[in-house]
């Protein structure tokens, strides 16, 4: 994967946590709680920095009560319509 690529990838991540996160009207900490994550690899994945693993991505889709996978496709979605055609 270019470094473009995952960049954008994790952006898209991110985002879908981060709208998830707020539809629901849970705080970074409640979400770091519920989900076990680390508050320092929540942040940096968060900010698109660093991916989260998929382990992280099915403890955050639990703890938001969101089916498994649902982050990575809406991330796919996303970054489906920022890459050149055939690239994602």
């Amino acid at each position: 994967m270019s470094p473009q690529f995952r960049e954008a990838v994790n952006w898209a991540i991110a985002s879908e946590v981060r709208r998830a996160r707020d539809a629901q009207e849970v705080t970074e900490d409640q979400l770091v709680e519920w989900s076990g994550i680390d508050a320092g690899n929540m942040a940096e994945g968060l900010d698109g920095i660093d991916g989260f693993t998929v382990t992280d991505l099915v403890a955050i889709e639990s703890a938001l009560n969101l089916p498994v996978g649902y982050l990575i496709e809406q991330a796919l979605n996303i970054v489906r319509t920022i890459t050149p055609a055939g690239v994602a």
